[in-house]
């Protein structure tokens, strides 16, 4: 299984970022409705008093809680109570001031909610650069239906019950943008726990877990299993005299060998320091030696490259190869003969491939 050409958290950060500015646009915009429709009907029938500016303004400010409170960094676990804290007062502002608000008002409220969701279910992004003419076209629809209504009573129902159908499918739309990133984030966190953060290969906890499992099937199929040992050679000379950045950049070359090298069936993990181990599936002893060589000349045969060195570094490997021998045979047995076998390789003159 090769390594991840990414770092694991850049399309979580990258998700989570466009929502947040989705989040925070749409929650602008939601409690923009009640000032507008105010403003509205001001312009229009002139008769607001001061009960109704306050229902107006306490709505409005209702309805900023939630943007406000993800601008401003709240911790997520705040965010739902903001939501519905935030809608709550909307609601009970405006039942409050249904003997305040004058007649119509409620009617430009609806058709202020056209915009916004027009916008998105005909693929308008929020910005107003991108689509600045069809947005005033849209902001002239609450006008003209405000003039048209009084002539229409049929338009006074679908002033209700259509902007309540769009507000379904929109909201609809974002729970299911919300299960989708929540989904996102918890494969992330679990890539997360299961990569080593350096070379992005699965780390010893996984590999032990996983290769146990493959083990168990390969004993009841009755394949052979075969698992590689490798460890860098002159490791520590290599950070005594170039640093540890290089040693980090090399790490991370024998991590792209591996992926490079290795199937998809096989199981790469970095199990400590400068040693990898890597399980193989439904292999015998001779296609894991060809395997095992194959990789020690990709690895001999890329540089790393180092800044500030005029050339690549060269880095080699050793290699400890094992086989399953028994049905009985287990993971920690396969593993010591392994690191025999990796330890004969050094003991020979390194850069080899060794079997036990």
């Amino acid at each position: 299984m090769p390594p991840p050409t990414e770092p694991a958290a850049a399309s979580a950060d990258a998700r989570f970022l466009e929502f947040r500015t989705f989040s925070i646009r749409l929650g602008l915009m939601v409690a923009a409705v009640p000032a507008v429709a105010l403003l509205l009907h001001w312009y229009l029938r002139h008769d607001l008093d001061r009960h109704a500016l306050l229902a107006g303004a306490g709505s409005t400010l209702a309805l900023l809680i939630y943007p406000l409170a993800i601008v401003f960094g709240a911790p997520r676990r705040w965010l739902p109570w903001c939501m519905v804290g935030g809608l709550a007062s909307f609601m009970l502002l405006i039942i409050w001031g249904l003997s305040y608000l004058p007649d119509g008002y409620h009617d430009s409220l609806w058709l202020l909610l056209y915009p916004m969701l027009f916008g998105p279910l005909l693929g308008m992004p929020f910005g107003l650069r991108e689509n600045a003419e069809k947005l005033v076209l849209l902001l002239l629809i609450p006008v003209l239906a405000a003039r048209a209504i009084p002539a229409f009573p049929l338009l006074q129902f679908y002033v209700m019950v259509l902007p309540a159908l769009m507000v379904s499918v929109y909201f609809k739309g974002m729970v299911d943008r919300i299960i989708e990133a929540n989904h996102a984030y918890r494969q992330q966190i679990e890539a997360l726990a299961n990569r080593d953060a350096l070379t992005g290969c699965f780390n010893r906890r996984y590999f032990m877990e996983q290769a146990t499992r493959l083990l168990k099937q390969g004993q009841r199929s009755g394949l052979p299993t075969s698992l590689l040992m490798l460890d860098i050679d002159h490791f520590k000379s290599v950070n005594d005299r170039y640093g540890h950045a290089a040693g980090d950049l090399a790490l991370r070359a024998v991590a792209q060998r591996l992926g490079a090298t290795l199937r998809e069936t096989d199981l790469a993990a970095r199990i400590g320091g400068e040693e990898f181990v890597v399980l193989l599936p439904d292999t015998a002893r001779e296609p894991a030696l060809t395997a095992a060589e194959r990789l020690r000349l990709a690895i001999q045969d890329a540089g790393v490259s180092v800044p500030g060195l005029p050339e690549p570094l060269r880095v080699s490997a050793s290699l400890g190869v094992a086989l399953t021998l028994a049905d009985g045979d287990t993971l920690d047995a396969l593993l010591e003969r392994a690191d025999q076998a990796l330890y004969a390789a050094k003991r020979g003159g390194r850069n080899r491939v060794e079997s036990g």
